[in-house]
């Protein structure tokens, strides 16, 4: 799945609707599974990152690593240190990990605003790799799996009946055109144990969410003949999406859906109370007024930071939630046959493959030459480092709206201004970054393994002349490996300046509300400056070697990638006199 969502494309050249990010470029895949074992989640890594796992990836040709597996929450442990290790060594080596998909859970647990930080796992919180955290995806993903903004309405028993959101299970079919039947309320009311009372056959049943599996409910009912399951939550918030248990048992046929606790308690009362019985027909087509189900919003599940030195991750986020692709049924060794098939499933492990895929075209553009002006050959091919190929898509990451049913009571919260521990920099967009086309709008200015000493500073000059979009500079390199036992993981600390044509400073990784008394970036290795109603004229970009150290083992220098939103100035005024596009 998350291989077919990197570079996926119609089988053997038929025609599919179904692509990867990437779809014509070459795979080499490391199976980390335990021969034998039942649990899908188990894996056995063949060793360290930097002396086992990573190095036959580069012997085959990767020099994008697409990890869709995590260890430790929270931790600098020493899959952190083995990561940032070898990317420090292997400067043209960018490695994406999936940020977790621990954060409702957390939430489950305890309550407050704060519920959901610290729950991102390693090696997504070494500094070197980029983190990836999940966005919901497209609305039009969404009801291309039936999972759109449906409703329920009754169409006897009641009098001016609401109409009511249902949300169906992602272990039933999508249905063509809806259905009705009379409703019935079950016994036990969450058929967690063989229904008793009835009839059931031939009813929609209304079914408490608890206790035990969504599956193992449903299948109760279909077993005594019912035609389609309700079931509502038990705490307040939007309906959500049910997903298969892991029992084992295989998942029911009949049609399930869920509602909200307010409907289900309406719905209980009205079948109690009517003179006559009650008969609802769904789904239909609704509007979703809140826009749950938008590319906008985090994913709930999506794990969050900070990490335990209180840097900045998940760096960026992407599409997770649902991604459509390939389906496997297992090895062959295990029964499993071949499939042309697809299937949908959620979490970061599939927005890493997604980001890895745009990783991929970045690296595709800047060796093919796109970069001189959005057309291949236009420019000289060159090899980008891992950190030039981090700070494009960084640089590329727009902010997201917010986020829903934050422990399970369905507010609807904003996630402020970028960066922030939840999404990092916002979700990657490459269109904002890379043009392809003459014309097209963005502009791409670049400087790649520049190299700094403690002290030293550096200015570029670039011009910015569209002004209807946000002007973004974003700073990335590789920092030698911190340890577990140290407070502070960040070694070489640089400066990230930017000075647009009327004098006004902007700082890296400040929030825009926050300029007026700015503290700088102390603790992060990549920084990013995002003007959002930029001034048209010459900014000046300035680098600065505020510490950079000694570290046994690397030069008492260090290199840097740096990119912008704009071209090289031809023009130089101002602070840039002298160094236009250069070294101060």
């Amino acid at each position: 799945h998350s291989v077919g969502a990197l570079l996926g494309e119609g089988y053997l050249g038929q025609s599919s609707p179904y692509r990867g990010m990437a779809p014509k470029a070459r795979v080499a895949f490391y199976d980390l599974s335990v021969s034998g074992s039942s649990d899908q989640d188990s894996i056995l890594l063949p060793g360290a990152l930097d002396t086992a796992l990573f190095p036959p990836q580069y012997a085959a040709g990767a020099r994008i690593f697409s990890q869709s597996w995590g260890g430790s929450k929270e931790a600098y442990d020493s899959y952190c240190v083995e990561a940032d290790s070898y990317l420090a060594h292997n400067p043209d080596v960018l490695a994406v990990f999936s940020a977790g998909n621990e954060a409702d859970k957390t939430c489950e647990q305890e309550d407050g605003p704060l519920c959901d930080a610290d729950s991102l796992v390693s090696p997504s919180t070494a500094k070197n790799v980029l983190s990836v955290g999940s966005s919901m995806s497209d609305s039009a993903s969404w009801y291309e799996l039936g999972l759109g903004y449906t409703v329920l309405k009754v169409t006897q028993g009641a009098t001016a009946p609401p109409e009511i959101e249902v949300v169906r299970a992602i272990f039933t079919e999508a249905q063509e055109s809806p259905l009705s039947g009379t409703l019935v309320v079950v016994s036990p009311a969450d058929a967690c144990s063989d229904l008793v009372g009835g009839p059931y056959s031939g009813k929609v049943v209304l079914i408490r969410r608890g206790t035990c599996f969504f599956t193992e409910k449903a299948l109760r009912a279909q077993r005594v003949g019912a035609i389609a399951a309700l079931i509502y939550n038990n705490q307040e918030g939007d309906p959500f999406i049910m997903g298969t248990g892991t029992d084992g048992s295989t998942p029911p046929t009949m049609p399930t859906f869920m509602i909200s606790l307010q409907a289900g308690v309406y719905l209980g009362e009205l079948v109690g109370s009517a003179s006559q019985p009650v008969v609802v027909s769904f789904p239909y087509p609704g509007k979703d007024k809140k826009k749950r189900k938008t590319k906008d919003n985090l994913s709930a599940f999506s794990s969050r930071g900070p990490t335990v030195d209180f840097r900045i991750k998940p760096d960026v986020v992407g599409p997770g939630e649902f991604v459509i692709s390939a389906m496997s049924n297992g090895s062959s060794a295990s029964g499993g046959q071949p499939t042309c098939g697809v299937i949908s499933k959620r979490g970061t492990s599939m927005a890493a493959p997604v980001v890895s895929g745009m990783a991929v075209l970045v690296r595709q553009y800047l060796r093919q030459g796109y970069y001189g002006n959005g057309t291949k050959g236009s420019a000289a091919g060159m090899v980008p480092s891992g950190a030039l190929v981090k700070a494009l898509l960084v640089n590329s990451a727009e902010p997201l709206t917010g986020i829903f049913d934050r422990n399970g009571k369905g507010e609807y919260l904003p996630l402020g201004e970028v960066p922030n521990y939840r999404e990092g920099h916002g979700r990657v967009q490459l269109g904002t970054v890379l043009p392809l086309r003459i014309g097209a709008g963005a502009a791409l200015f670049f400087r790649d393994r520049v190299t700094i000493v403690e002290g030293e500073a550096q200015s570029f000059c670039v011009s910015v002349v569209d002004t209807s979009r946000p002007f973004k500079v974003t700073l990335a390199w590789m920092d030698p490996p911190g340890s577990p036992v140290l407070r502070w993981q960040l070694y070489h600390d640089l400066d990230l300046e930017v000075v647009d044509p009327s004098g006004n400073v902007y700082f890296g990784n400040v929030a825009a509300s926050a300029v007026a008394a700015p503290q700088r970036d102390r603790l992060n290795n990549v920084e990013k400056v995002r003007v959002e109603h930029p001034l048209a004229g010459v900014y000046t970009i300035l680098v600065s070697g505020v510490s950079v150290p000694v570290v046994a083992g690397y030069p008492a220098s260090q290199q840097y990638s740096l990119t912008a939103t704009g071209t090289e100035a031809s023009d130089c005024q101002g602070t840039c006199a002298g160094h236009c596009g250069g070294d101060s």
